[in-house]
């Protein structure tokens, strides 16, 4: 887990991205207002492609299937 802040980008530094989530405002205050907790359950609970990060995490995203 590698917090950063004011748009560091952690892959500029040699690391690899497994999954990764936007919490500044702009990502969710349209739809979710100040409720960022709803945004974030939301996007674990529906958007993020859980396959997809596990076979990252595994070193092997070139074997997914789509």
């Amino acid at each position: 887990i590698m917090k950063t802040a004011n748009g560091d980008n952690p892959m500029a530094h040699g690391k690899v991205a497994v999954l990764t989530i936007d919490v500044w405002e702009h990502a969710y205050y349209i739809d979710y207002r100040n409720a960022r907790p709803k945004y974030i359950s939301t996007f674990i609970d529906h958007l993020i492609n859980w396959d997809y990060a596990n076979a990252k995490l595994a070193g092997q995203p070139s074997g997914i299937e789509k």
